[in-house]
């Protein structure tokens, strides 16, 4: 199975596309004619106007790097999920989201017997904004609820299923999970946890039931589509369930740690394989906010704990901003060999093989095998 992260502009606009093996590895053949039922998720859709705060005298930001797509209409195929982290206009564009059809309306499934539709699923106070354009389709926004370890509240767990390769087989999976800070009042500070299971032909009598591992966790110590570029790739040595964190503007790691070892544990899901994090650190006077984005010291901590394969720059654009609030607020970047100094491979000798640091440009792509 396979995961593709293309980075669609230079900021936090991400698409993933998961796939299953195009030949199942099990005893049981693949019905006739299969073919591998890719699923993708965009996070974040925004390509076109600017990130305003209340006004254009209070806080204006204005993207400096260009997309890769001028429209969502450009992407390949329409995504299964558009995911918007927050209600924030750099997250919750407008503009770009109602590039999507009202609809939802991407195509018929693989019999051609049903219509396939692009859900969006949005942190409350997002769907609630993008309900008040009246642009979609009553029931295709749908807001994400909190999750939390207890019983009742681990049902907040999203989960869409995948059909199975085979008549004898399992079908696989998709679980999302809203993961927030109730204590945080800017409500910028959540998380996005994806889990990916892919669909398999049934495995021969008397196999051994799949059982997670033991938790890993340690203690702390304007461009067609044609133009995506992978840049580089890593191949795991074991089949695991694909697991990934979208956090751009961060969260902590103990708000993290129960998702951890509830979840992902259950899912065998772990080590992490991709955190898509800030590297930069902005902040501002507290009656801004404080931290906006937790950058490389948020992120080490996270990629450390969950001992994550790979860590992708998200929301580090330099963007050409404007207002008042301007002259308070004060950024601290990083690069991406300062990061490698503390969570890659030469950082992390006796705990395993480090995590891979990457930073994508606009069209570029990051790509996971699991052969």
């Amino acid at each position: 199975m396979s995961l593709t992260v293309t980075h669609l502009n230079g900021d936090s606009t991400f698409l993933l596309t998961f796939r299953p093996a195009a030949q199942p590895n099990t005893a049981f053949p693949p019905s006739p004619g299969y073919s591998p039922v890719a699923f993708s998720i965009l996070f974040d859709p925004w390509l076109a106007g600017d990130s305003t705060i209340f006004s254009r005298r209070f806080s204006t930001a204005r993207r400096t790097v260009p997309a890769c797509i001028s429209s969502l209409r450009d992407l390949p195929s329409p995504p299964d999920l558009v995911i918007v982290s927050q209600d924030k206009p750099d997250h919750c564009s407008p503009e770009t989201l109602r590039q999507l059809d009202p609809r939802g309306e991407r195509g018929e499934d693989g019999g051609g017997s049903s219509k396939k539709t692009t859900l969006i699923l949005a942190d409350p106070n997002a769907a609630k904004r993008i309900r008040s354009w009246k642009h979609f389709s009553p029931g295709l926004v749908q807001a994400m609820e909190r999750w939390e370890p207890d019983g009742k509240k681990e049902n907040n767990i999203r989960r869409f299923s995948i059909p199975a390769s085979s008549p004898l087989g399992q079908p696989g999976e998709v679980s999302i999970a809203f993961i927030l800070n109730k204590r945080d009042l800017t409500g910028i500070h959540n998380a996005i946890g994806i889990t990916y299971r892919p669909p398999s032909t049934r495995y021969p009598l008397g196999d051994p039931p799949i059982t997670p591992p033991a938790s890993p966790l340690l203690s702390p110590s304007a461009r067609s589509p044609a133009s995506f570029q992978p840049v580089t790739s890593y191949t795991a040595s074991q089949d695991r369930t694909i697991s990934v964190i979208y956090s751009p503007h961060g969260v902590s790691y103990p708000i993290l740690q129960p998702y951890a070892s509830h979840h992902l544990v259950k899912e065998a899901a772990l080590p992490l394989t991709l955190l898509l994090h800030s590297f930069d650190r902005v902040s501002g006077p507290w009656w801004l906010g404080g931290n906006v984005t937790a950058g490389l010291p948020g992120g080490v901590d996270i990629a450390r704990n969950l001992q994550t394969k790979c860590w992708i720059s998200a929301h580090d654009e330099v963007k050409d901003l404007a207002g008042v609030v301007v002259p308070y607020m004060k950024m601290e970047t990083f690069t991406k060999e300062e990061v490698e100094a503390l969570v890659g491979t030469g950082a992390e000798k006796g705990r395993g093989r480090g995590t891979e640091v990457v930073t994508l440009d606009a069209g570029q792509s990051w790509n996971y095998r699991s052969d």
